[in-house]
């Protein structure tokens, strides 16, 4: 069940090709939809009260994308979201992301300072995804953002794999995200999500929207998922 770095990028290929033809646009919103939902889920279980504040720290590729979905979803299903996103936007996927945000009064911000991060309650981590190699160290604005996450000891709910690690090997890294509370898998786990439900996390998947056809050809597995359910928690 568990993939490589490789693998995925070989899904996403798949999957925006000729013969599946989904759009870029279409994964980012049904992942972040599902982020929203699995990140809903262990909040609740968490908070049995007044809906947390949840900052949601985007990077620069399509898991900060994934990210900028999600906070518009959460703040739809009840939650009192900012997003943390300190660069521009690059694109016009993003500007378009970025605009629904604000339409939203979601409130969109540059510094850790700018989000009261130490006063927040949960932080959703969307920097870095699979394709993030880590050899090069993490450069900056992202290194800081990262520390001061860890800083802040605010539970952290990862998107696909905790900023900062290794996609494979997991926590090998200098710079990384230290108090990952929950997981949320995109299509599938990948290779360092071993690691993390070793430390006792809470792990959901979220990609009900993979063809069986495509599981077959790459030889994974794809978990199973209740009545409407758009993710799935296993473990």
């Amino acid at each position: 069940m568990y993939i490589s770095a490789q693998k995925a990028a070989q899904i996403d290929a798949l999957l925006m090709g000729d013969h599946y033809a989904f759009s870029l646009e279409q994964l980012m919103e049904l992942a972040g939809l599902s982020v929203a939902h699995a990140a809903a889920d262990y909040i609740r279980q968490q908070w049995q009260h007044a809906p947390p504040r949840v900052v949601v720290a985007c990077g620069p590729g399509n898991n900060g994308g994934d990210g900028l979905v999600a906070a518009r979803h959460l703040h739809h299903l009840g939650f009192h979201t900012c997003i943390w996103y300190p660069s521009g936007a690059r694109s016009a996927l993003f500007t378009a992301l970025l605009t629904q945000a604000r339409a939203l009064r979601i409130g969109v911000h540059h510094t850790a300072e700018q989000v009261a991060l130490r006063r927040c309650d949960v932080v959703l981590d969307a920097i870095f995804g699979f394709s993030f190699d880590g050899a090069a160290g993490v450069r900056q604005p992202y290194r800081r953002m990262i520390e001061s996450i860890n800083d802040s000891a605010a539970p952290v709910i990862c998107v696909d794999v905790p900023s900062g690690w290794h996609v494979e090997r997991g926590d090998v890294h200098e710079v990384a995200i230290r108090n990952a509370r929950a997981l949320v898998s995109l299509t599938a786990p990948k290779l360092c999500a071993r690691r993390f439900e070793q430390r006792g996390g809470a792990h959901y998947v979220g990609g009900r929207f993979v063809p069986p056809s495509l599981c077959e050809a790459l030889d994974f597995d794809v978990v199973r998922y209740e009545r409407e359910r758009v993710i799935t928690r296993i473990a």
